[in-house]
């Protein structure tokens, strides 16, 4: 998945942002269309449409011209200017946008990198605009590429805990019919996340940011996604320890119920074999979680290579006794064809392995970005305690009810 995919969605939850598409018409309707199908919502989308007769003498203007058209027509709060393959190739002057106050520029091309890589590059350029201040009490949490009903799992867990701000809430991407986009986070709040007291971000994404917000002297908590019982109990210890409290009674409830529905599906679940496949710190935490309700992982899958997850993976490997086939930087037709000569029970990952599943006759868990062919998934959440329980006791039903596809 393309770069302008995160870091549109990254921008969409700011109040009063708006992503300005560097490119062709094509770019963006590409991603608007995915976007759209995904959550069932209308993405705006701004777009220089640049055409064969404005590429041959630069466009430039094209951009200046549509910066000023934003500005004069709905004055945003902030616009995100993101580079494509297009304006990247031929060399677009793009930093000319930097001129013009409230713009900051991301370099976005498709040939290059995935939807987290676009999201982590957004969160880093955002928070560019930080100005310090007097500290605050309060905690930046940076959710990752996650869907809306993830965001809220972990604005639950934090609201009954700490005093927070989300640096991009992506709940904004789920919203009441016939309402505006509607954000906890506006621009006022990016310029003092220098301020606070810690950030706490998940693996890769959105550690560019958090890694900026060190220069102001903001500490970084960098864990794992809050995937399963023992991560997202790592994520409420480090909200406790920052916060210097107890884990409230409500939280503990919350770990109860998910771990009465994880024994509940115990006879299902156990010795199943399943493959998971999808943005690698969520395969590495969704690796972890299958082994926690009894499952045995037999192969991952990631899009993109990253330094530390086939060791991570392999450590997990080794922790549970079992040998993981690890493939990175590769595609589900490899995975496909490991899969006909090493029989799973279960697949977890987007929408897209539904060929896998139908083919195969595997039951399929569908999780994070994109999943086109299914109501109300961008809902449903994998993050937290809640997503846990949803989780284990979905793949308990699919197994139950021989579902397939």
């Amino acid at each position: 998945m393309c770069q302008l995919a995160g870091a549109i969605i990254t921008t969409l939850g700011v109040e009063g942002a708006v992503p300005l598409i560097h490119g062709s018409q094509g770019c963006a309707n590409f991603v608007k269309h995915l976007m759209t199908k995904h959550f069932k919502e209308p993405i705006e989308v701004a777009t220089t449409a640049l055409n064969e007769k404005v590429i041959a003498s630069g466009g430039e203007r094209n951009l200046v011209e549509a910066i000023k058209n934003l500005k004069e027509r709905i004055d945003p709060d902030l616009i995100v200017v993101m580079t494509t393959c297009l304006t990247e190739t031929i060399g677009e002057n793009v930093e000319i946008a930097k001129n013009f106050d409230g713009v900051v520029v991301v370099r976005t091309p498709s040939y290059s990198g995935i939807h987290i890589d676009g999201y982590d590059k957004t969160v880093e350029a955002i928070l560019s605009i930080c100005e310090r201040e007097e500290r605050e009490e309060r905690v930046n949490v940076i959710t990752g590429f996650v869907n809306p009903g993830d965001v809220k799992e972990i604005k639950k867990i934090c609201g009954e805990m700490i005093d927070y701000m989300l640096v991009t809430d992506l709940t904004a991407l789920d919203r009441p019919v016939l309402k505006k986009r509607k954000s906890e986070t506006c621009v006022e709040d990016l310029k003092s996340c220098a301020n606070a007291i810690a950030t706490v971000c998940f693996g890769s994404e959105g550690l560019s940011g958090a890694k900026l917000l060190e220069g102001f002297g903001v500490p970084t908590h960098n864990i794992r996604f809050p995937i399963g019982i023992e991560n997202t109990d790592r994520f409420v210890s480090t909200l406790a320890r920052i916060a210097g409290i107890e884990v409230p009674d409500s939280i503990l409830d919350e770990r109860g119920y998910a771990l009465d529905g994880i024994i509940d599906t115990n006879h299902v679940l156990r010795g199943k074999r399943v493959a998971i496949f999808g943005d690698p710190d969520k395969v590495i935490a969704l690796t972890e979680f299958a082994f926690e309700v009894g499952m045995r992982v037999v192969a991952v899958l990631s899009p993109i290579r990253r330094m530390y997850f086939a060791e991570e993976v392999k450590a997990i490997a080794n922790a549970n006794r079992v040998k993981i086939a690890v493939f990175e930087d590769s595609d589900l037709y490899t995975l496909h064809k490991f899969l006909k000569n090493n029989r799973v029970d279960v697949l977890i990952g987007d929408y897209r392995g539904r060929y896998i599943a139908k083919e195969e006759k595997i039951p399929l868990l569908r999780v994070g970005f994109p999943i086109c062919d299914r109501f109300g998934y961008h809902r449903k959440p994998m993050l937290g305690y809640g997503g846990a329980l949803r989780m284990a006791e979905e793949i308990a039903n699919m197994l139950v009810g021989g579902y397939y596809g």
